[in-house]
């Protein structure tokens, strides 16, 4: 013989399993936005493309120059925008990582560009 509580809880557990079904799954809300912003006329511009090549300010630069070259832009600079190529891919090149630790020696601001030519900033959402 069923119990009614036995019964309410298998009722509400089918509730919750059909529903599971029917529902559709929630979609993951996008943590950043692009705005039209573009890099300052004081900021450096880093770009890294995929293949591990790096601009700043449009001309390249071998990893074993960062530091001199932060070096010397750093007091003049007001922030260091940074673009990489191919965001979606798994794994930054390892020169990304180069480039920021770079930034994080020199304690500049740092901002991130969807786009080559620095004009879609990157806003994380909180």
């Amino acid at each position: 013989m069923k119990t009614p509580t036995c019964t309410r809880l298998r009722i509400g557990l089918f509730a919750i399993l059909a529903g599971a079904h029917v529902m559709a799954p929630a979609q993951p809300k996008s943590q950043v936005e692009l705005v039209d912003k573009p890099c300052p006329e004081t900021g450096v511009r880093v770009a890294v493309f995929a293949n591990g090549r790096i601009e700043i300010n449009g001309s390249a630069l071998d990893v074993s120059q960062l530091p001199s070259t932060f070096e010397r832009l750093a007091p003049a600079a007001t922030e260091v925008c940074v673009h990489r190529q191919d965001p979606e891919a798994a794994e930054p090149h390892p020169n990304m990582l180069k480039v920021l630790d770079a930034v994080i020696r020199y304690r500049l601001p740092i901002s991130f560009y969807r786009d080559a030519s620095f004009r879609r900033r990157v806003v994380f959402k909180q």
